[in-house]
This record gives structure tokens, sequence and C-alpha cells, in this order.
């Protein structure tokens, strides 16, 4: 079995290894309950088909593409209210609302600066009971409050800065720092703060000189339902956050594959290029046969999913929370659309679905590749169970906006 209740001997040990978990006084961080290690032998990641996985029906969104809503890339996806929540930071920088269906409800475009704009888009979270679209400028760290129409309704600083933010079931703020010293009285990685920016709790002190602690993840945070997560780069643990607590969900056990705790002791970064310290100590990793990198990270109430690097390979792991297993492969065959199935396109998890994104341009390359390479009776059977994806495909054009994808989980998964 996966899963195992850790008696609280067991966590005590477990903890006083892990020199992260420590609060203010430096005392060890633990929070009763379950911990569930999910074991994965990276030198035995198969091939497997995704109808192992996923029920053979899905679900496509065709999200609306006019001039005011073309989205350069989909960084975050939130579901809620029967509405689609899209973060694009990087190319266009603005927030945008579509309904079930992918219709274009509004944008949120305020780049700029005077109350309601913001220098540097960051991060968002949708706030169901207010209806409200609350915008993080990373520095200083001041959330915008906007509502579903996209018209501004207040603003307020949190903090110094923030890289990211995520609230929690106590309606406080958390805050990730992406390993910068904001003050030296907050030295930490993570913070936990109310809404007038008084600092509750504060983890993982930061060190400046650590190169795995500056790698960018889009989403260090992942919440479901009142479950909010934590994730750090090259970290093997997936963290709760319970009020102002934290504590260790899953640990991902890759055996004598993990990264040696350790190990980046010996790349520091100094005052040369940090890209070319990180570079040596990813060779490294490399030529150790180190499994690494547990990103994207998903979870619903029933499953867990998360993409990691072994072996020069991009691999991608499925956990039933139901059925306490585990499938793990270094190569998903889509065999519902023969679409791609990457994890640099899975967005979210929702309920006991998955969601992830193609490009239009993608989309239509494939398909037209697909017919090319087809016998007629062959395209003919494609068309009888994808029939619906052939017909958006044939509204697209290669500059419309990227299509959702949603793969209902088999129940016997």
């Amino acid at each position: 079995m996966l899963k195992a209740v850790i008696s609280s001997m067991l966590l005590l040990l477990v903890f006083a290894s892990c020199n992260d978990l420590v609060d203010d006084n430096n005392n060890q961080i633990i929070k009763d309950g379950f911990t569930s290690w999910i074991k994965i032998d990276p030198t035995n990641s198969k091939k497997i088909v995704a109808s192992e996985i996923f029920e053979k029906d899905y679900e496509i969104v065709k999200l609306e593409s006019i001039d005011t809503c073309l989205v350069g890339n989909i960084e975050q996806l939130v579901v809620a209210d029967n509405k689609y929540f899209i973060l694009d930071k990087e190319y266009t920088r603005a927030v945008y609302v579509y309904d079930s269906s992918g219709n274009f409800l509004s944008k949120i475009d305020k780049y700029g600066e005077g109350p309601g704009h913001y220098r540097e888009l960051g991060d968002f979270f949708v706030d169901t009971i207010n209806k409200e679209i609350n915008i993080l400028q990373t520095y200083p760290a001041i959330l915008l409050t906007f509502d579903y129409s996209g018209n501004f309704v207040k603003q307020k600083k949190i903090f110094n800065y923030a890289w990211q933010i995520a609230i929690n079931g106590s309606n406080n703020y958390c805050l990730f720092m992406l390993n910068k010293i904001v003050s030296d009285k907050i030295m930490h990685d993570l913070v936990i703060v109310n809404e007038k920016g008084k600092v509750l709790s504060k983890y993982f002190p930061i060190n400046p000189k650590d190169p795995s602690k500056i790698t960018v993840m889009p989403n260090n945070f992942v919440s479901f339902g009142d479950s909010l997560s934590f994730i750090r780069s090259f970290s093997d643990t997936i963290y709760d956050i319970t009020s102002n607590i934290l504590f260790a969900k899953y640990i991902i056990d890759f055996g004598k594959h993990n990264i040696p705790p350790n190990f980046f002791d010996k790349y520091l970064l100094d005052d040369g290029n940090p890209l070319n310290v990180i570079k040596k100590a990813e060779l490294a990793m490399e030529r150790n046969n180190y499994a690494r990198e547990i990103y994207p990270y998903c979870e619903s109430e029933s499953y867990v999913y998360f993409g990691y690097r072994y072996n020069s390979k991009l691999n991608q792991a499925f956990y039933s929370k139901k059925t306490d297993k585990v499938i793990y492969t270094n190569k998903l065959v889509n065999d519902i659309n023969y679409l791609p199935f990457k994890f640099s396109n899975v967005l979210l998890m929702k309920n006991n679905t998955l969601i992830l994104k193609l490009s239009a341009h993608t989309l239509i390359n494939r398909l037209s590749k697909f017919k090319k390479t087809m016998t007629e009776k062959q395209w003919q059977y494609f068309l009888l169970h994808n029939d619906e994806l052939v017909n958006v495909a044939s509204t697209l054009s290669k500059s419309d906006n990227p299509i959702l994808f949603i793969y209902k989980f088999k129940d016997s998964f």
C-alpha cells in the first residue's frame, strides 16, 4: 500500500530530518493525521494508453476568439461559478472570463500606473462568495479587486513583495516569495499574513545562494475545495496549508533516485551567472539518474496528477486516492483522440476530470496529418468517435485561442 498512517513518534522522526520544516523558534512543524507516500521506481516507467485511466468520452471547450479576447498563453486556469477564469501574465498581462461554453464575458487588462492598475501581474484568485477576482501586483504586493464583469472595486497593499498568492481556509493570504528577501525581519519563502498584512507564520528560511529555490513554477499553490497545497521546486514533498499550519501531505519517493538532501550545497550561487550554476546542477542530476522537478501538480478530492523528469524524459504519474493505486509512464499514448497528452498542456484537475489546453495551430496541424496518413475507412472510423473534435477544428484559424480538453477519470482506476 502506498498510503500509510504514520504514528506520532514516526512523524517526529520523519520531520526531524527535514530542515525546511521549522518555525520562527526553530521548532519542528508537525500536523497530526495522514501522510501518503507515493512510491515510484522511475526505471520501471512504461508506455501506457490514455484509455487505461480515462473514459473514452471527453469534452471540448472552444474559447471564443475575437480581437478583444485573444489569449497569448493560458498560464493558470480557475473553474468556478460555471466560468473559466484564465491568467495570461506573460503576453497580454490580463485575466479573461469565459462562460462554461467558452463564450467571452469580460477581461481585466489594467497594466499601468495609478489606482486600479498593476505594474506587474503576478497572480490571481477568485472569491466565489463576493463574486470577485483578486489580482496580485508583485512589488509592492498590492491586491486589486474586480467584479466578474471586470469593473474595478478596490485595492490594498498587503505586503512589501509577493511572487504568488493564495487564500487559505482561514481567509488569510499565503504569499510565496521566490527566494527573495523582503526585509531583515522576513527572510522566509512562504509567509502567511492576515488581511492587514500582519505576519501570522512563516516557513522555509531563504538561502539566496541556493539555485534550486529560484526556479520559476507557474503555480506553487494548488487549491481544490477547501484544501490548499504548496509545492517547491526540486522538492519531493507536497505540503498542505491548514489554517496557518504547514504539514507534509504527500511525499513522492523515488527510492535511490531521490535527490540527496544536501545535493545543492555543491552548487551554490556566486557572483557568476546563476543560469550556469543551475545548468551544472541539472547535468549532475541527469548524470546521477535523479528523478526531479515535480511539476505540474494537480489534485482533486479523488485523484492526484504530477509530472517529473528522469533520464532526459518527461514522465507523468496518476494516483487514485480511492484505490490507492499509482500509474506512471514516460510515454502516454492518447488512444482516445490521438492528440498530444503532455504535462506541459495540463492546467487543472476539477472533481474527477483533468483539463488540458491545446493550441489551435497544433490541433489543426495534427488533424490534417491524421487525415493524410489514414485510409478513408480509418478516417470515417475516427470521425464516428470524434465528430465534435473535427467539427470544432473546422471552425478554427491557427491564430485562435487555445482549446480546452476535459478528460474524465475512470472509476475503476
